[in-house]
């Protein structure tokens, strides 16, 4: 269990880099699919060794080869997704250039996502559609109840 619980932190921080670095070109999916799959490996070695030894019986060992992963992976990411401007997400951080609101929402709307702006305009857009609709049905009714 513990190791599907890594693989999901292992992917989660995945994703996020690429939502929050969507300047990335067309072969930074497969790159940092590829990061995964090693980081994945990596970290099932780790595991295993780590039950070996004995040492998964801690709490804090376990959370402190997650932290350290995690913080590996991170920087190897962050050095090696590529950008379409030429600048690594690692340079723009260490700059102090984090990524925005704007940037995470550029990010989930490359994944189909859109912003809660977006999309409670959709709802309210429908309501409006639907409001309409029952109105137009109850003048309806109403004109035939007359007659």
């Amino acid at each position: 269990m513990r190791v599907l619980w890594r693989i999901a932190l292992l992917a989660a921080l995945h994703f996020g880099v690429l939502v929050c670095f969507p300047d990335y070109t067309a072969f930074a999916p497969v790159t940092v699919f590829i990061i995964f799959l090693m980081s994945t490996a990596a970290m099932i070695a780790a595991s295993s060794l780590m039950s070996i030894i004995g040492l998964n019986r801690y709490f804090l060992m376990n959370r402190l080869l997650e932290i350290i992963m995690l913080a590996i992976v991170a920087v190897i990411l962050l050095m090696f997704t590529p950008q379409a401007n030429g600048t690594r997400p690692f340079d723009r951080v260490m700059n102090g250039n984090y990524p925005t609101k704007d940037d995470i929402d550029e990010g989930l709307a490359k994944f189909g996502l859109k912003n809660v702006d977006a999309i409670s305009g959709d709802i309210n857009s429908a309501a409006r559609k639907i409001d309409d609709g029952l109105q137009d049905a109850k003048s309806i009714i109403v004109k035939e109840n007359r007659d």
